[in-house]
């Protein structure tokens, strides 16, 4: 991993992003089309982009924060959906995408809290894919405190976790 950190993105970074995902992720989908996940209509300001991995200089990674705010159950609720998630293979296998998902949930409590989503693979006792893991493994979510809350797939589920305001 050698000098590889996880640091908030920033505006400034989106175009490396988008242009990463493009390449990396899925060459289907213009750069154009990946700025959506940051430009997204119903909050004028985006509290959080997400996180990327940055070695050196050159984005390596990337989880992008979607931000909405929900009535649920009469509730105003903030809902995170974290996506995109992206890391080059080089840093796999280090524990870097961890490190993502921490500093996303810790920089979410900052912000005030909210209810934060995934839709990780499961891959227990079967050879996945990498082009299903484009939202992670369900164990390293679950390590970190979230739960499973409905199956959307064969073996893809939506995990949820509360995440407090800090103090």
């Amino acid at each position: 991993m050698s000098k590889a950190k996880v640091r908030p993105a920033l505006a400034a970074d989106i175009d490396a992003v988008c242009q990463l995902l493009h390449e990396q992720m899925n060459r289907r989908l213009l750069p154009e089309r990946w700025r959506r996940i940051t430009s997204y209509g119903w909050l004028a300001e985006k509290p959080d982009f997400g996180r990327v991995v940055d070695d050196g200089g050159k984005i390596v990674g990337f989880v992008g924060s979607v931000y909405a705010d929900r009535e649920i159950a009469g509730r105003p609720e903030r809902i995170v959906s974290m996506s995109s998630w992206y890391l080059d293979k080089a840093y796999r296998g280090q524990g870097v995408a961890r490190l993502a998902l921490q500093g996303a949930v810790q920089e979410i409590r900052r912000l005030g809290g909210g209810v934060i989503e995934s839709y990780p693979e499961e891959v227990a006792n079967r050879k996945a894919s990498s082009v299903f893991l484009w939202n992670g493994e369900i164990t390293m979510f679950e390590r970190e405190g979230f739960k499973r809350d409905r199956r959307i797939g064969k073996h893809a589920w939506v995990v949820t976790k509360r995440a407090r305001k800090t103090a």
